[in-house]
């Protein structure tokens, strides 16, 4: 198994989706805390990556 890793700077979001789309990525795993705008489910970045992300994101949130 090949781990790749990368320190860039912007928008964690939109970095995240570009970057998976320059690695022909198969899935991205981001992680949540639930404590979005205006009490959505999904963080900013999460929410923002499962919209426009070109491959499948898998969100990961934290225990109860």
């Amino acid at each position: 198994m090949n781990i790749n890793t990368q320190i860039v700077n912007g928008d964690p979001g939109q970095q995240l989706v570009e970057i998976a789309k320059a690695w022909d990525a198969d899935l991205i795993v981001v992680g949540s805390h639930g404590r979005g705008f205006w009490g959505r489910l999904l963080g900013s970045v999460s929410d923002g990556v499962t919209h426009h992300s070109p491959c499948s994101v898998l969100v990961v949130r934290k225990a109860a």
